[in-house]
């Protein structure tokens, strides 16, 4: 898998370099690289591909397609809305820690741009119950490596 992961983060000869030396982009890019290439069942990618240029953004989210034809499980933390619109089947938008709401792409960003001009109201979701975080799939998988 070494090449494997090599090629996809591109980061040349700085791969023989201390990590504590890397930029934020290369180990981004590095970290990036490790996780698609462990052939994870859920892949967690909070802000990362904030740091990386446009290039490594159009790979990693080719990768995000590629996991999706496999059936695989992507949670994408993100606050690039045409990314979440594009790449996501169901959001919850999340502020200070609290669920705002779930649902599809176009309706949680009209939810979370009404909440960034202060046109929210936190009662609007008053007494309605969440649901859960994973699916039946996500919990069928979770069992069946135990």
């Amino acid at each position: 898998k070494l090449p494997e992961i090599l090629s996809f983060a591109d980061i040349g000869d700085y791969v023989y370099q201390p990590v504590k030396t890397y930029s934020s982009g290369m180990f981004v890019r590095l970290a990036f690289a490790v996780a698609i290439n462990i052939e994870p069942e859920i892949l967690i990618v909070d802000e990362a591909l904030s740091v990386g240029d446009v290039f490594f953004q159009a790979k990693c989210y080719h990768k995000f397609e590629e996991f999706k034809k496999m059936g695989k499980t992507i949670v994408f933390v993100s606050h690039d809305l045409s990314s979440i619109s594009k790449y996501c089947d169901r959001v919850y938008l999340l502020n200070q820690g609290n669920i705002l709401g779930e649902g599809s792409p176009k309706a949680m960003i009209d939810t979370y741009k009404r909440v960034l001009v202060g046109q929210y109201d936190e009662s609007e979701n008053a007494g309605e119950e969440s649901e859960n975080l994973l699916d039946d799939k996500d919990l069928q998988r979770a069992a069946e490596k135990k």
